[in-house]
């Protein structure tokens, strides 16, 4: 039952944005269905012996999180604590240790994944649950159950990650049937393209680009992986190419993107970055908190709004000092990713690289589901190999 609740969670988080009568998404139930299942085994869902490695900075960073939001309580924010961060690392948590009562689950939870993309690009495709907008350059652009076209992307990127790991490797044997995933890489890919999100796009040409630099940066024939692993790209991103050129919405945006300078306008992401950057020296080395986070924004902006980059999201929360904490944790995952892929030749674990990246650098990596199951993967599937560069980390 705890497993099944687990493959559900996956599952659900390519529909997130399906609200279940105001009460929550359909994401987060599943989720809290999970816990609730864990919870009579919370002595073994809750040890902690290597995955300190990797738990220690994130309990340190919260900590630090909730202490400076409290110091920095004001009259008009009195926000201290991130529910849907601390719940995200509490699963992260969770999954990590079931994935030593179970090597397979979360590689299972994936398979899980990629067919709620394949489900949901199916409804985009036939119109169901689809809205378009009709808002200038946004005009045209679809949108699944109202979620964010970015976000609704970058997931679907993922799911096209998962299918391309399992048809190569075939970790889950499933022999002659996982062929049948490859039919509905179109569909997916379609949808992407539908979604006309410069930043899912950007995330699926990385997936070619990350496997040739993981693959040059561990050959000892740096040269001869570097000429293949780039005419591999070129082969595999003319199909891409291909559906970008049917795609007039796409087109627009590229070359809107080219000639105009829409992203400094106000609003644009580039206009809160340089704001947010401004912001940065109000507190540079501590940070400001949540609640003070609120305020500062606030006086600058008018409006409260994300900095959609996680650099400048935890400087301006917990300041360098938070920076560096949340760093330990990133950058030990992106090595053990490495070593997955080093010492056995994993593929998933570097294939889902580009959606933390594209998360981190565009979007709210903090408090996104997909985010810390994917880490989760990454640290579990680790951990219960161990590799030989574990103690090194």
């Amino acid at each position: 039952m705890q497993n099944i609740a687990l493959y559900f969670y996956f599952f659900s988080i390519i529909f997130e944005s399906v609200n279940l009568y105001g009460y929550g998404s359909a994401s987060f139930f599943a989720g809290l269905i999970y816990l609730i299942l864990i919870s009579p085994s919370v002595k073994i869902f809750t040890v902690f012996n290597e995955n300190l490695k990797f738990f220690f900075p994130l309990i340190i960073f919260f900590v630090w999180l909730v202490f400076i939001s409290l110091i920095n309580i004001n009259s008009f924010s009195s926000r201290f604590f991130d529910l849907a961060f601390f719940l995200n690392i509490l699963i992260f948590f969770t999954m990590v240790n079931h994935a030593s009562k179970d090597k397979l689950v979360l590689e299972k939870g994936f398979f899980f994944f990629a067919i709620g993309s394949i489900i949901a690009a199916t409804l985009l495709f036939l119109g169901i649950g689809v809205e378009e907008s009709d808002e200038g350059l946004r005009a045209g652009r679809q949108t699944f159950f109202n979620s964010g076209p970015n976000e609704f992307g970058i997931k679907l990127v993922t799911g096209v990650a998962v299918i391309i790991a399992i048809l190569i490797q075939d970790n889950l044997k499933l022999g002659r049937y996982r062929y049948l995933l490859a039919l509905f890489l179109p569909i997916i890919l379609n949808g992407i393209l539908n979604t006309a999100s410069r930043t899912a796009i950007l995330c699926l040409l990385l997936l070619p680009l990350t496997w040739m630099f993981f693959r040059v940066l561990k050959s000892k024939y740096k040269f001869y992986a570097l000429f293949s692993g780039l005419f591999f790209v070129f082969i595999s991103l003319i199909p891409v190419g291909f559906f970008i050129l049917q795609n007039q919405i796409v087109l627009d945006r590229i070359e809107f993107t080219s000639t105009s300078n829409s992203d400094f306008e106000e609003l644009g992401r580039f206009f809160l970055w340089l704001g947010f950057y401004n912001l940065l020296f109000e507190n540079l080395i501590f940070g400001n908190g949540l609640s003070g986070f609120d305020l500062i924004t606030f006086k600058y902006f008018g409006f409260i709004e994300s900095p959609h980059n996680i650099i400048l999201e935890i400087i301006l929360y917990t300041g360098l000092i938070g920076l560096m904490i949340y760093f330990i944790f990133f950058f030990r995952a992106i090595y053990a990713s490495y070593r997955l892929f080093k010492d056995f030749q994993m593929l998933l674990p570097i294939l889902l690289l580009p959606t933390i990246f594209a998360y981190s650098m565009a979007l709210q990596a903090l408090t996104e589901k997909i985010c810390w199951v994917v880490f989760a993967y990454i640290v579990g599937t680790y951990l219960i190999n161990k590799p030989l560069g574990l103690k090194k980390l």
